[in-house]
This record gives C-alpha cells, structure tokens and sequence, in this order.
C-alpha cells in the first residue's frame, strides 16, 4: 500500500511538475510610465517627469490596452485615462481609441507608432500624423516604461 501511495505520489508530481507553463506574451502585463520626451529636428524636450510629474500605469491583455494616472504641472492637474484595443505586428503598434479623458481622441486610431523592449524597458515611440494622414517624421514622442513586478 505505501507502495502504491508513493508511485501515485510521484505519478502526480511529474505530470504537475512537466505540465506546460503559459507564456505571457509580450507587452502583456502591467507597466509604469518612467520618461517621456518628444524629439523635434533632434531637438529633446523632456516631459514626464521633469516638466510633469504624476503617475501612469499601462496595462496590456491579448488584445486591450488601458492607462490610468495623473498629471500635475504647477499648480495645475488632471486625470489621465484611456482605453482599447491594439493590434502589434513586429514591432507595429497601432491603437483603437475606445475611451479617453480627452473625449475627442475617441473613436480615432493611433498608427505610425513602434513598440520595441529594450531590457527592462518597454519603449513606445510615435511619430505624429496630420490630417492628411502624413507622419511627420522629424519629430518623435517616446514613452518609456518598466515592467510592474
């Protein structure tokens, strides 16, 4: 009988100890925002956190994507939210914009965006469009996050 319990035993350690682990997959999980600037004709212009400061978390499922913080400059602030999905191909990032703090950007897709992971970082680096759908590409906005352990 002890046999038999210690064979059973080691029967389901094996099978729960070998049992395939799910990978998540990348930018899955949660991320704070650390730095962002904007780069014009080489230019850099520093915002979160030395001309703003607050918080943002960035979190992404499979498909979803949402943020929420606060911003304060001065003695100005505000709430900082949004919300929906993505699609990530290589390193193509592109955003649907189901919710945001600022109602006009809702509705609107977010294209000519790259999001790459540099060590620890998270990078998300944006080239603006206008409304002629033209990226301008002298200038950069980067956000730069880190994984939420």
């Amino acid at each position: 009988m002890k046999n038999l319990i210690l064979l059973f035993s080691i029967s389901l350690m094996l099978i729960f100890g070998c049992a395939k682990k799910e990978t998540v997959k990348f930018p899955q999980g949660a991320w704070q925002l650390v730095q962002t600037q904007t780069i014009t004709d080489g230019k850099v212009n520093e915002g979160f956190p030395v001309t703003w400061s607050g918080s943002l978390i960035k979190m992404w499922t499979e498909k979803n994507w949402a943020n929420i913080g606060k911003w304060i400059q001065n003695t100005l602030s505000g709430d900082l939210y949004a919300g929906g999905t993505y699609t990530l191909e290589g390193n193509k990032y592109e955003e649907n914009i189901l919710y945001h703090a600022v109602k006009q950007y809702e509705g609107k897709i977010s294209t000519n965006m790259g999001l790459e992971l540099k060590n620890d970082t998270l990078i998300l680096t944006y080239h603006p469009i206008d409304t002629a759908g033209v990226a301008n590409n002298s200038v950069d906005e980067i956000e730069k996050y880190v994984r939420i352990k």
